[in-house]
């Protein structure tokens, strides 16, 4: 028989325990380092964990045949390379376009022929700020783009077979090619090549609900300070959302909940990139208020008004120096984030940040990481057994929380 969350929650002395547990899991996975895994799993615990069975013959049946033929290995030192060059050309040009219009809205009188104008050279100024950086660097970027691209296909297609394997569906490119591509090659200097691998991305995209709503939640945009006035910062963070690039799309049902996870991947300039696993669970119900939870030393989600949000504190007080939760409901808000929900958001994310935003009918996490289903490397198309393994490992702990999801929400059956 299962308990619901209720009823665990109103034995006070049970709630202390399950919170002291998730603390002490923190502290121990902080310690180690947060990345790195101490070991992986067997086939046999990958079995057991997924209620299934001859995982490992399927893969050497089904998978590793796939990418013996689809995949051939080089060098990435130089691909590396270059697309790091890429990254950093792109950022201070949209760090110029930024610079540039902030000094411009300065100058710009504030009546209403100065909004237009302000409102029409906005998009303007930014995509030819993005078009002139692309045309200056198009042989480089033409130069990864392909490089890649056999090795995107040949991801795609082992990735779908393990995901029809799981009865979920996977989705290469989540709504579909990211929009500055999309504007890039409308422009007539980008070279042919690049529209048609635009289109060939937009062919594989999908999940787009489950794009929107994470674009919604507000947890899309890196951690930066903006400044300016609401208006400007909230155009800054739609801009940033729909800007970012996303990959490795799964969706499906488990334990009766639905469910949506995906990749985006936020760059850093001089750093590397930081991989987000972003996973959306639809309620079984509308929820009554608005939950934000956050780890330590991560900032709240953007919020449209913050102060109608109240601290929610959990016993043993030593978990609210490690995690921190706000909530227009705080019955609702500790039903859904209880300890048990948080222990698997720990054992995902590995010691990384993590927060998550629940509104509506949603639950939007969003979890910081290393780049999770990675079975090829796409500029080397390295892959190996223990990449598939890993890839399995990823699907699991993806699971598991969603399982426990199912717990809190009760519709585990």
């Amino acid at each position: 028989m299962m308990v619901s969350p209720q009823f665990l929650f109103s034995v006070r002395p049970l709630r202390y325990c399950l919170a002291s547990r998730v603390v002490e899991l923190y502290e121990r996975v902080s310690v180690s380092g947060g990345r790195a895994r101490n070991n992986m799993l067997s086939w046999a615990e990958i079995d057991q964990r997924l209620g299934r069975t001859g995982l490992e013959g399927f893969s050497d049946r089904e998978i590793v045949p796939q990418l013996e033929e689809m995949t051939e290995e080089g060098d990435s030192a130089d691909q590396k390379k270059a697309l790091k060059s890429l990254q950093r050309s792109f950022t201070i040009g949209f760090f110029s376009f930024g610079i540039f219009f902030f000094v411009f809205a300065i100058f710009v009188p504030d009546d209403w022929w100065g909004i237009v104008l302000k409102f029409v050279l906005f998009p303007v100024v930014f995509l030819g700020t993005m078009a002139l950086t692309a045309f200056l660097r198009r042989e480089t970027l033409m130069k990864v783009l392909f490089r890649a691209q056999g090795n995107f296909m040949a991801r795609a297609a082992a990735l779908k077979s393990i995901a029809d394997h799981l009865q979920l569906v996977y989705v290469p490119t989540p709504g579909g090619a990211p929009e500055h591509f999309k504007m890039l090659a409308k422009f007539r200097l980008m070279p042919k090549k690049f529209g048609e691998m635009v289109e060939m991305l937009d062919q594989h995209g999908g999940l787009d609900e489950a794009v929107d709503a994470a674009t919604k939640s507000g947890l899309l945009a890196p951690d930066a300070v903006v400044l300016g006035n609401e208006k400007d910062k909230e155009r800054y963070y739609r801009q940033t959302a729909m800007g970012q690039s996303f990959e490795d799309g799964f969706e499906g049902e488990r334990s009766g909940i639905g469910f949506s996870a995906f990749e985006w991947i936020e760059t850093v300039d001089e750093a590397p990139d930081r991989y987000h696993l972003l996973l959306l669970l639809r309620a079984p119900h509308r929820l009554n208020g608005v939950t934000h939870l956050r780890s330590r030393k991560t900032p709240w989600p953007r919020a449209e008004d913050s102060k109608a949000f109240s601290d929610v504190h959990v016993v043993p007080e030593t978990f609210n120096d490690h995690f921190r939760l706000r909530s227009t409901d705080q019955v609702e808000a500790r039903t859904i984030f209880n300890p048990a929900v948080i222990e698997r958001v720990l054992a995902l994310a590995h010691g990384e940040a993590f927060r998550a935003v629940a509104r509506d009918d949603q639950l939007v996490f969003d979890i910081v990481g290393e780049n999770r289903f990675n079975l090829i490397d796409l500029q080397s198309a390295h892959w190996d057994t223990q990449s598939i393994r890993k890839t399995f490992e990823d699907i699991v702990e993806l699971m598991e929380l969603v399982d426990e999801m199912s717990h809190a929400f009760m519709v585990y059956k």
